[in-house]
């Protein structure tokens, strides 16, 4: 009776994953859903872990010590994370080598807390309370390495919100957290002594310097910003720059209806010239921009900065992205 509800646990534990792992994956929406989503495979596979455990102690013929044992339930586990990443290559969803370490880091910890917890049995108990603590500890460890991108990425939202109506600063690591650059690199650093000398200059001590390399479109893009921006008159943020000729910085806004064509989204250019520049972009402009429809200012998706055309090294400063 125990053999077959083990191996009914084990069945509909395997049906389960390989299901979940095919969904398609435009199922998915923000990138701490992501985040969530791939988090759900430690405890998913340390289950799996658990049970193939449970399976193979059925088998006495396989003569497994206790460390073989769980060494064996880990390795089936990742083993069969492998192939469902194998599947999915070949099906509706992309394969990712990171859930494979996820299935790895689950597998492992729930075997190690599972082994400490099961230690309490005479006939199980570890030589020495020293081992206990340390499968403890490390199973623990193994656990806090797969949470902690979920941990992380749930401060930045938080903090996201509690920022807005600013929707990038750079006085903290989270404010970054959201920023993708395209032929650039971006930097934390402190705002030049001279950003301070216009009455309109910034209320931080950093800014994001941002130089942009060679490429088509160079730039940087902050991705879900808070999206609903009903309410507010404008958009402001404000540019140093050491570059002594002006040029045109150009900013992309997008909402969620945004069907990848030019005239469905805001694109507006802005002379940056040498100095502090305070951009001030009414939302009005933005609202009527797309071409046959208003632009959703409750469902803002994307901002993107960028120059056009192959270029010079291009260095600036940017900072304090709020809504007015």
């Amino acid at each position: 009776m125990l053999k077959s509800r083990v191996t009914l646990l084990f069945v509909s534990l395997l049906i389960v994953i390989v299901v979940a792992s095919l969904v398609p994956t435009g199922m998915r929406g923000t990138i701490l859903w992501r985040e969530l989503q791939n988090f759900g495979h430690v405890p998913a596979y340390g289950v799996i872990a658990v049970a193939f455990l449970a399976v193979f102690r059925q088998f006495k013929s396989l003569r497994l010590s206790r460390p073989l044992e769980y060494l064996a339930a880990v390795a089936a586990a990742t083993m069969l994370g492998a192939v469902v990443e194998v599947i999915q290559y070949f099906g509706p969803r992309d394969a990712d080598p990171g859930d494979i370490l996820r299935n790895f880091l689950g597998a492992t910890s729930f075997v190690l807390l599972f082994a400490v917890w099961e230690s309490r049995k005479p006939q199980r108990r570890f030589r020495g309370r020293f081992t206990r603590t340390i499968m403890f500890v490390v199973g623990l460890l193994t656990l806090g390495a797969a949470l902690q991108s979920p941990v992380r990425w749930g401060m930045a939202y938080l903090y996201r919100s509690n920022q807005f109506p600013v929707i990038c600063d750079f006085e903290s690591y989270w404010g970054t957290m959201f920023l993708v650059t395209q032929d650039a690199r971006l930097q934390r650093s402190t705002v030049p002594d001279e950003w301070f000398a216009p009455a309109a200059g910034p209320s931080s001590n950093h800014a994001g310097s941002l130089a942009l390399l060679h490429g088509e479109y160079p730039g940087l893009s902050v991705t879900e910003p808070q999206p609903d921006w009903s309410g507010y008159n404008s958009l402001q943020f404000e540019v140093y720059s050491e570059f002594p000729d002006s040029f045109a910085l150009y900013l992309r806004i997008d909402d969620i209806h945004h069907n990848n064509q030019y005239e469905d989204r805001y694109t507006g250019g802005f002379t940056i010239h040498h100095g502090h520049n305070l951009v001030v972009l009414p939302l009005e402009d933005i609202r009527t921009a797309p071409r046959g429809r208003q632009f959703d200012l409750r469902h803002v998706a994307k901002l993107l900065f960028f120059i056009t055309g192959k270029q010079a090294l291009l260095q600036f400063w940017i900072d304090n992205i709020k809504l007015q």
